[in-house]
């Protein structure tokens, strides 16, 4: 029996979606299981935290039975289930209805900013908005339905970039002075504002404390490129999944750092149950 005033220990789960719980490839996450279910028998929530829109990862929540609140956008918009902090020992809703939280720019005013800025500067690039469905199905290796939901964007681009480094690095800046950045994942560069996956963790994780404080949250976060490497700063325990297609960022001073052998699934797995094993 605990004493009183001794918390109890949880994992707080925060997860990047392709190349990390689902395969680069074939965006499996069957080898996963055994961790999801760790988990889930230890009432440790898994937040995915993704550059995907609200419309594909609602699809993905649902094959994984996930009913905790996630972030898309990469950082650009927090979804929590209606009533889930609510509930007084914050466990999963079941309520479908989602209350949402903008922190990034519109999206009709970052096509505006693309549209002024590649008349300009003669900037070459391909984004989202310049794709159909099918181009872009065949880009991503995604169906005709799932490359329409990854259009269906609310506060970021992810363009393809054709032009030069040098012109990349003007692009930038001139982003910039419109207060919008540029977060290179693995495929895309996303142009959004400044906001990031790090940003919207630490502000769920506020929202857990206040729901259970008498919980210890330990924050995990799980990704494999740069623009999970925010997120990786900020967590307790940060995992660095490889990737052997994507050059990735250098985070080998961080506190905690696991790097899992395998890469995908299978690597989010071993790094999970881990952890499991060594901190509850």
């Amino acid at each position: 029996m605990r004493g009183k005033g001794v918390s109890m220990k949880k994992l707080l789960v925060f997860t990047d979606l392709d190349g990390s719980l689902l395969n680069h490839h074939d965006y499996s996450w069957s080898k996963a299981i055994p961790a999801l279910n760790a988990l889930e028998n230890r009432s440790c929530p898994v937040i995915l935290n993704s550059s995907k829109t609200v419309a594909k990862i609602t699809k993905l929540r649902s094959e994984l039975n996930n009913k905790h609140p996630f972030v898309s956008e990469n950082g650009a918009i927090i979804n929590i289930p209606h009533d889930y902090f609510s509930l007084c020992d914050a466990r999963e809703s079941n309520n479908e209805k989602l209350d949402t939280h903008y922190f990034g720019t519109p999206y009709k005013d970052i096509i505006k900013t693309l549209l002024t800025l590649r008349k300009k500067y003669n900037f070459q690039f391909k984004g989202f908005s310049d794709m159909d469905a099918e181009e872009l199905g065949v880009i991503c290796g995604l169906s005709l339905e799932q490359a329409t939901d990854a259009k269906h964007r609310q506060a970021s681009e992810p363009l393809v970039w054709i032009d030069t480094e040098d012109a990349l690095i003007r692009f930038k800046s001139c982003l910039e002075e419109k207060d919008l950045i540029v977060v290179t994942g693995g495929r895309f560069h996303h142009v959004m504002a400044d906001v990031d996956k790090g940003e919207a963790l630490l502000w769920l994780k506020q929202q857990y404390q206040k729901a259970k404080p008498e919980v210890e949250w330990i924050t995990v976060g799980l990704g494999d490129s740069y623009n999970d490497a925010r997120m990786l700063e900020v967590v307790d325990y940060p995992v660095l999944i490889p990737n052997p297609d994507n050059t990735q960022p250098m985070l080998s001073n961080l506190r905690n750092l696991v790097n899992p052998y395998s890469a995908g699934s299978k690597g989010w797995n071993e790094a999970v149950l881990g952890l499991i094993d060594k901190i509850l």
